[in-house]
């Protein structure tokens, strides 16, 4: 499962009330856009310390200027905060033997999509999104 995360317009022409934003890249057959594993979103969203939605915090929505003032924050505070949301790779054993594999996330993971994140939130305003969504 993952999460994607798309820039927003409001558009009243439509019953749900917004249009999603695409930038060139974003139109490509085979763009998905900015994703993410569903835990990987999950420890993302915790960076950016997000008010969630719903219990899994994989749905959401919040006004762009909200989402830029969380980036902003989760950059200024990294430090501090990225070790609340790095993982250790893992393996170990399940159910009648069954084994697992978990993948690590580091540092150097947030780094870059918070880089990248930032980038398309800028496009995405330049486009005229006011708002992102993710789920």
């Amino acid at each position: 499962m993952s999460v994607t995360f798309n820039g927003t317009r409001v558009d009243t022409s439509v019953s749900w009330g917004t249009r999603i934003v695409r930038t060139e890249d974003e139109r490509a057959e085979d763009s998905v856009g900015f994703n993410m594993a569903n835990g990987n979103a999950s420890a993302f969203l915790r960076l950016l310390a997000i008010p969630l939605d719903d219990e899994s915090g994989l749905c959401g929505s919040l006004p762009m200027a909200d989402m830029v003032r969380a980036v902003q924050r989760a950059r200024a505070s990294f430090e501090y905060r990225v070790d609340a949301v790095t993982r250790a790779p893992s393996e170990g054993r399940g159910a009648q033997g069954c084994r697992f594999f978990s993948g690590g996330v580091d540092e150097s993971y947030f780094v870059r999509r918070l880089a990248e994140f930032s980038e398309l939130l800028a496009d995405w305003i330049e486009l005229g999104a006011d708002g992102v969504s993710w789920g």
